[in-house]
């Protein structure tokens, strides 16, 4: 099987006083189910850093839960505070692009609560608020923030 790295996992690939990658092909590969690799800092300090890039997973865990709607959320509604986070996902326009639509926007948010809550729904007899009401209360978090 052989080592599968976490999301955040960073690591040293490269040791250079100067490169120049311009017009090179990255063929890394992928560093384990719904992950990716991030080389923006390849020719910075030569490192790849892992990222979640599971639908869905707003805080980089690998795993669509309910922990992640709240981040969704500030993702649609406050984009700079969610990038502050630093969370280890590919990124907000394609872990939140659930609905496959090529764009992160409020029609993601139907798609996102039904994987989220159909998900949930078998692993516990806690009763959850319908998805119905959820996305009434974030229209007036959105109409008054």
């Amino acid at each position: 099987m052989g080592f599968t790295p976490t999301p955040g996992d960073t690591f040293d690939v490269l040791d250079f006083s100067s490169i120049n990658l311009a017009g090179a092909a990255l063929n890394l590969g992928t560093p384990g189910a719904n992950m990716a690799w991030d080389s923006s800092q390849l020719t910075v300090d030569g490192s790849l850093t892992a990222l979640s890039a599971l639908l869905g997973d707003m805080d980089g865990d690998l795993a669509v839960t309910l922990a992640d709607v709240s981040l969704f959320v500030q993702a649609l509604t406050d984009r700079a505070s969610y990038d502050a986070n630093g969370f280890f996902v590919v990124g907000a326009d394609f872990n939140g692009d659930v609905d496959g639509g090529g764009t992160f926007d409020l029609g993601d948010l139907s798609a996102f609560g039904a994987v989220t809550f159909s998900a949930s729904a078998s692993a516990s007899a806690v009763p959850e608020p319908n998805f119905a009401s959820l996305l009434s209360l974030l229209s007036v978090f959105i109409l008054f923030a």
